[in-house]
């Protein structure tokens, strides 16, 4: 069973190491990179083993992403997802070793090698049926020290919504449940010890008869606690996250209902907006190189096609997988991977981002499909 952590957003960038100058130990340091970042980003246990498929990989002839991992003009790096985040963030969703090689002097670079069909990518995962599934309930939020906004003021939702704008056309607010989670209670851990509240807090709308979540104010212990003077230990962070939090509403309010979609709405987390523009560059999507020139609906789609394991990677793939990988992909698709009981086998099968008529911010839709 491949054991599957809890989604908690993006991981931190790393520092950038001096160049090895052999190809041997460039070899070595980058099979590290790839063990810190499937610790990191592809949520999987540390005691997991490698597959006999993994291991052969390793003696693979080196397989290169479109020659080069981002193939960017270079006055966009400062705007689009650098190179290293770009690998890291398409490695968690498609899964590949990471290779170190020397350009150009003392510069480094990183490139995808050998192996892109981890059994701990994200998307493989979605595909498999041997992942541990989360068990997380209404009693286990509760005891966790979070409380459910049963009165949500209908501003908020009504801001989750136009940044959306009129969207695809299908959203029915008649059939929404607004809904909204706030760490405000002193909780006892499995430890006995006491632990403060984080004011982490989520705002979340789920429509079960139209099968759909539209995310909009989330913000976890780690945003709501890091501008403190002082700001609480980790060991008094609830485990429970988002993907809880959400398989726990749609039991609540939509029940053996189909979910078919989740709008990432008004998306204004600096690295997500990077990790968009680096893929719409890489579909030449977005000739402005910034946001800012991003369409109105339909905006652009990001489709991994039929074959999305089959080598070389092409554009699309690589840019499917790299939103796939970000905070506000993996979240959704860590949902239903984690989840499959509630909400069936899917997997996102495509990923839309666009700007609304209404607010000049980016927004993403992430379409499922079941299995």
């Amino acid at each position: 069973m491949i054991s599957v952590g809890i989604f908690n957003g993006a991981g931190p960038t790393g520092a950038r190491r001096r160049l090895p100058r052999y190809r041997l130990f460039a070899l070595i340091v980058g099979i590290c990179l790839a063990v810190i970042t499937g610790s990191h980003f592809s949520h999987v246990s540390h005691s997991q083993q490698p597959s006999d498929v993994q291991k052969r990989s390793l003696f693979d002839e080196s397989l290169r992403l479109n020659n080069s991992l981002v193939s960017l003009p270079q006055g966009l790096f400062s705007r689009a997802a650098n190179e290293a985040l770009w690998a890291r963030k398409v490695a968690s969703g498609r899964g590949y070793l990471l290779i170190l090689r020397a350009v150009s002097g003392s510069k480094q670079r990183f490139y995808p090698s050998h192996l892109l069909t981890t059994r701990t990518a994200i998307w493989c995962m979605m595909n498999s049926n041997d992942v541990v599934a989360r068990t997380v309930t209404l009693e286990t939020l509760l005891s966790a020290g979070w409380e459910e906004d049963d009165e949500q003021d209908e501003a908020i939702p009504a801001d989750y919504r136009k940044s959306l704008g009129r969207a695809d056309g299908l959203l029915n607010t008649a059939n929404e449940v607004s809904q909204g989670w706030d760490h405000v209670n002193i909780w006892t851990g499995d430890d006995g010890r006491e632990r403060n509240p984080t004011t982490a807090t989520m705002g979340n709308i789920v429509n079960g008869d139209d099968g759909y979540i539209i995310a909009g104010g989330n913000f976890g212990p780690a945003e709501t606690t890091k501008d403190l003077e002082d700001p609480l230990p980790k060991w008094m962070w609830p485990t429970t996250k988002w993907t809880d939090i959400m398989a726990v509403s749609w039991g609540q309010y939509a029940a053996g209902k189909d979910l078919k979609r989740v709008y990432r709405s008004a998306v204004v987390m600096p690295e997500t907006k990077a990790l968009m523009e680096s893929a719409l560059l890489k579909v030449n999507k977005l000739p402005g190189g910034d946001l800012d020139d991003l369409p109105q609906w339909p905006g652009v789609d990001i489709v991994p096609g039929r074959t999305p394991t089959k080598m070389p990677m092409t554009p699309a793939v690589e840019a499917f997988m790299g939103l796939l990988g970000s905070s506000h992909g993996a979240g959704p698709a860590y949902l239903v991977i984690q989840y499959w009981a509630i909400f069936g086998k899917k997997r996102i099968n495509k990923i839309k981002i666009w700007r609304s008529e209404n607010k000049p911010v980016a927004n993403m839709l992430l379409y499922m499909e079941s299995l």
